[in-house]
């Protein structure tokens, strides 16, 4: 990616013919100049002499150089939703943010083509070229040593769990979203966690106005509020899919993104998490801001990061979860919350349910993507994310239990066990006034010697 462009049209057919002697396909990335952004910010450049590049074509196909060559054309698609507003530094990068939410936007509803660069497949032979063709959805090809083969795909069912508590306002909001997801087997339950509005009755009532989520949605009522983390345990016992989608109601699903994540799932192995970025979004409009995760070595990495910041690495919510794993962690941790008198916890509870996973050894590593987005809501006032209260008397549950689950499974030295407490204590210092980090301070080294005790 990133070479072709500066080369000629016989150069380029030079290269493409040699490729395609050394591989059975050929992949081709190049700037879509179809970006009304990047061909400004290229002209602009060129204009002002601040364009580093001497010569750079246009691309709006590759069918006709691939033809040219001998080579089969067989896909094209425009990419770079995030990265086309790279180019708007050349003109004004206070743009850059403003840009980028402008491409969410477009890429949630489904415009296309969003992006800055283009992506083309091809083979010279027709015999590879027939076996591209033949692949949908429901197979892939598998290369062996002998050729490839055409190997099938079943596409698992998925169980969407969203819980609220008073959620009206985000209902129609949340229903238009769902109905959009282009995916043929899955199941919406809502869990109504104890909501005293009328939320439960505007639920059954917009739910009649999509006739294509009538059989596929489940209202689970509780009779009081327990939670988040207890009304998404609800969910999971209740429903059916063979992996678990979880999913706030102020928070937008991106329409490709379960078959997207289920296609990726069919050519990894099942013991790597696959975690999904937070677009933030206030209300229907996407600010252009995101929350990307890391690429880091190891999954005690993403734990230990988390303990020192207070602020959780790896999210949950918006990804597919085995549901037979899910269920057996999160029935451990609900039995040893009743066990120490944990009645309800609503901050860092999605951040305690990743570590056990990473620290029970399910999961090997994460693979962050960023071919769909979680579009994260900002601007709900009643998020448990804005309460510091709450946060203060949650988040030290989460890193007692880290901490000690590192303790005892000999992740870490006695040494550095007290340096990363020390580092946990210092940050809440930073972050809380006196009072809370008071709060803070007695919550953490409560849990912790009742976990010394339990785990």
């Amino acid at each position: 990616m990133g070479v072709l462009e500066h080369f000629d049209d016989p150069h380029i057919i030079k290269m493409l013919k040699e490729m395609a002697e050394a591989g059975k396909y050929i992949v081709i990335g190049v700037p879509y100049s179809g970006s009304v952004i990047y061909k400004i910010a290229k002209d602009y450049s060129q204009e002002k002499n601040t364009w580093e590049y001497r010569f750079e074509r246009d691309f709006f196909t590759f069918k006709d150089l691939f033809r040219s060559a001998g080579i089969i054309p067989l896909y094209e698609e425009v990419i770079g939703v995030v990265a086309e507003a790279g180019y708007m530094k050349r003109i004004n990068s206070e743009g850059i943010t403003t840009l980028i939410g402008h491409n969410l936007q477009k890429y949630f509803r489904g415009y296309s083509p969003v992006g800055s660069w283009l992506i083309a497949i091809g083979t010279k032979d027709p015999k590879y070229a027939q076996l591209f063709e033949s692949v949908n959805d429901d197979n892939k090809i598998r290369f062996q040593q002998d050729g490839a083969i055409i190997e099938e795909i079943k596409l698992p069912s998925v169980s969407i769990i969203i819980p609220f508590y008073n959620g009206k306002e985000y209902l129609g909001q949340v229903l238009n979203n769902i109905s959009n997801i282009q995916y043929p087997c899955f199941e919406v339950i809502f869990v109504n966690d104890g909501s005293v509005d009328d939320s439960n009755e505007l639920l059954k009532h917009e739910i009649e106005r999509y006739n294509n989520l009538r059989d596929k949605v489940v209202i689970h009522n509780l009779v009081s509020n327990v939670g988040t983390f207890r009304a998404r345990y609800e969910g999971v016992k209740l429903c059916s899919g063979e992996y678990v989608f979880f999913h706030d109601i102020d928070d937008s699903i991106f329409y490709k993104s379960l078959k997207r994540l289920a296609l990726h799932k069919a050519n990894i192995e099942d013991n790597y998490f696959i975690a999904v970025s937070c677009a933030l979004k206030k209300g229907l409009n996407f600010t252009g801001e995101i929350w990307y995760h890391k690429f880091l070595p190891n999954v005690i990495d993403y734990i230990l990061l988390e303990l020192i910041s207070l602020s959780g690495k790896v999210s949950l919510i918006n990804t597919l979860l085995d549901k037979e794993n899910l269920k057996d962690i999160y029935s451990k941790l609900i039995v040893l919350f009743e066990d120490i008198g944990v009645k309800e916890m609503k901050v860092a509870e999605d951040t305690i349910l990743v570590d056990e996973f990473f620290l029970s050894g399910i999961y090997k590593g994460v693979i962050p993507v960023y071919y769909t987005y979680q579009g994260y809501e900002t601007g709900n006032p009643f998020s448990m994310s804005k309460q510091i209260e709450q946060r203060a008397k949650d988040i030290p549950i989460q890193c007692a239990y880290s901490l000690v689950k590192c303790k005892k499974k000999s992740i870490l030295s006695k040494i550095d066990i007290t340096e990363l407490e020390d580092k946990i204590l210092r940050r809440a210092m930073q972050i809380y006034n006196e009072k809370l980090y008071k709060t803070f301070y007695d919550n953490f080294h409560y849990y912790k010697s009742i976990f010394e005790k339990k785990l």
